[in-house]
């Protein structure tokens, strides 16, 4: 797979490394002793973890394998295991140690390098930030990950212009040039750049049919401005192409309309969360749910990561989990709509009828009539 063919899958999601495979049984036949027995062996701890991880246990995998390093501390294939199963389960403090024990031994990976950057941003240690970067190895999609995630911490340290600078080489690929103008487009708004009103003009020339971030984002810039009937012309449009998308109505009111993306944490949120659709979209699932956990991570109340994540969850069968996130999604928000069909539909899948019913009605009554086509 290309980069470039990465970064239009990017920008093309609403909404590996460590891809779990199809369901393989139930975990607990093989490890009825518990993840903590002395009895268990290494050898018995590792095989019992990885069946919970077929089986999507992945709590209970990260607890057999936890269980296996303790007794063979100098084992980095299991360490790098258990890492990638607390990241992808969301435990990501807890994979902090281990990503550090890992970078110690193996500098530069990808995953374990940018779960470091996201937690000294969320300390707001933007120098470190800036050094992490600097140790990104050459590997395939570093060509698309370094720019994008240097932007954003040049943004945090308040070095606009060279938050610009860093974001160019994806100018120089015809293939990431959607992506270039998206990201310049933000981060000339949160930097209050000259060129902002240019750069918006760009990505809209460049999005004949936009995805439904793109549509947020652009609408979102159009209301900031006093140009609410433009705005909202975009919505009427993109809900005529997808009409069980979220609702999206430009308001009306006189009070402030605060921006989607405003600040360095956020901004770096929103290139994680174009990253995992990228891999989610190119069917690599394992990386796709990190990078979205890592989002998510970032940001912990934006609701697109939380979409995608769902969705992942949802097509591994574990439906459970997707409910709790779509939960999650702020309830006075635009895509709480699509939240609540996609709860509704995990809700049916795990047999609760009744309340996927509820959701469903409390949903049409939300539900204004549809533009004319």
């Amino acid at each position: 797979m290309t980069i470039w063919r990465l970064a239009l899958m990017a920008l093309g999601m609403v909404a590996g490394g460590c891809a779990p495979g199809p369901n393989g049984g139930d975990a607990v036949a093989l490890g009825s002793e518990g993840a903590s027995s002395p009895n268990r062996s290494v050898l018995g701890s590792y095989l019992a973890g990885r069946q919970a991880e077929r089986s999507f246990d992945l709590e209970v995998a990260a607890g057999f394998l936890g269980h296996a390093l303790e007794q063979d501390p100098e084992n980095l294939e299991l360490r790098q295991r258990t890492f990638l199963l607390l990241v992808t389960g969301g435990r990501i403090r807890e994979a902090l140690p281990h990503g550090k024990v890992l970078l110690a031994q193996r500098p530069g990976s990808p995953v374990e390098v940018l779960t470091q950057i996201v937690e000294v941003v969320l300390a707001g240690d933007y120098q470190e930030a800036e050094r992490l970067v600097g140790t990104l190895d050459g590997r395939r999609h570093s060509a698309l990950i370094r720019p994008l995630v240097l932007a954003w911490v040049k943004v945090g340290l308040g070095d606009g212009d060279g938050a610009i600078q860093a974001l160019a080489p994806l100018a120089n690929d015809r293939g990431l040039v959607s992506l270039h103008a998206l990201h310049r487009a933000l981060i000339s708004d949160v930097m209050g750049r000259a060129e902002m009103e240019e750069a918006y003009r760009s990505l809209m020339d460049r999005a004949s049919e936009p995805s439904l971030r793109m549509v947020q984002l652009l609408g979102n810039y159009l209301e900031r401005r006093g140009s609410g009937q433009d705005a909202q012309a975009l919505y009427d449009a993109y809900r005529r192409r997808q009409p069980e998308s979220a609702l999206l109505t430009a308001v009306t009111s006189a009070r402030p309309i605060a921006p989607i993306i405003a600040d360095a944490r956020a901004g770096l949120s929103e290139a994680l969360f174009n990253l995992a659709g990228a891999f989610y979209q190119d069917r690599d699932v394992g990386l796709g749910l990190i990078y979205a956990r890592l989002a998510i991570h970032a940001w912990p109340t934006g609701p697109m990561a939380k979409l995608l994540l769902g969705e992942i969850l949802e097509e591994q069968s574990r439906d459970h989990e997707a409910i709790g996130i779509y939960r999650k999604v702020a309830n006075d928000g635009p895509l709480v709509h699509q939240a609540q069909i996609r709860l509704a539909r995990a809700l049916a899948r795990t047999d609760r009828l009744d309340e996927a019913i509820t959701v469903l009605r409390d949903v049409a009554r939300a539900t204004p009539p549809q533009p004319d086509a």
